[in-house]
């Protein structure tokens, strides 16, 4: 029997994901509890904890490490403790999503706030950059490198309103790093050019660089992800991101049930 498989990243509403969710027939549910939260399950389904938060680019990391490096899934679903989704709309997008391509759910500019990944996508363009601290613009910048990737980002143009709640920072306003993480995109990727002004004004690719941190180097590969020292001011003195750290746990342990 083929399964779908949907991949949980939760920092603060766990409880609110299992006491409000339509489950998909056919599917392994698997929650990454990104907050050291307590809950009861209401639901079948695979849990791992991290140590501490590692924000939401480490988390996709240490889904996607999980899903293709680990099980060798070709293909999953990524969504939040936070987000409404139909489970019709995750079987839609599941099946059209194959090869270079990530399929959202919710309308532009929030298609990762439940979306579609695959293999392919992941060996192509690579990890997410855990630079971005916390929470916000890790996408921009994902879809930048996918676009000069070749990988195409698809969307079922479901309306935000409608699903998403965006509980984390409103539950938790210190991990507010928003313009933050927005200074680092610019000092990225140079400033938006896409052509509405409401989209440059919210950052979103494309973007003037075509390679990251132009202004610095003539040329780097789009995969490169430094460790850089805003990282450090949070996690410390570290040399690789946080979640190759929690990645070496889920080998060791594993999920638990």
């Amino acid at each position: 029997m083929k399964y779908n498989h949907i991949f949980v990243l939760s920092y603060s509403a766990a409880q609110n994901f299992f006491d409000n969710t339509d489950t998909l027939g056919n599917s392994v549910y698997y929650l990454i509890d990104n907050g050291n939260q307590k809950y009861t399950p209401t639901f079948g389904c695979n849990f791992f904890t991290t140590k501490r938060n590692i924000g939401c680019a480490g988390g996709w990391n240490l889904i996607c490490k999980i899903a293709f490096d680990n099980m060798e899934l070709d293909k999953i679903v990524i969504t939040q403790d936070d987000a409404k989704i139909k489970p019709e709309l995750l079987y839609q997008a599941l099946e059209e999503t194959s090869g270079l391509c990530i399929t959202g759910v919710i309308q532009p500019f929030f298609e990762f706030s439940t979306f579609v990944i695959t293999r392919d996508v992941w060996n192509t363009v690579g990890q997410f950059d855990e630079n971005f601290i916390y929470v916000y613009s890790e996408d921009a910048d994902y879809k930048q490198r996918c676009m000069l990737s070749g990988v195409i980002i698809n969307s079922l143009y479901v309306e935000n309103r409608d699903v998403n709640e965006s509980a984390s920072i409103k539950n938790n306003p210190s991990i507010d790093r928003i313009q933050y993480n927005r200074d680092y995109l610019h000092f990225k990727w140079g400033d938006s050019i896409h052509p509405h002004p409401s989209a440059r004004a919210d950052s979103q690719p494309p973007f003037k660089n075509k390679t990251p941190f132009a202004q610095e180097q003539e040329y780097l590969p789009l995969d490169f992800l430094p460790v850089t020292s805003r990282i450090k001011k949070v996690y410390g003195d570290i040399t690789e991101f946080p979640s190759e750290q929690e990645y070496r746990r889920f080998i060791q342990d594993g999920f638990y049930q």
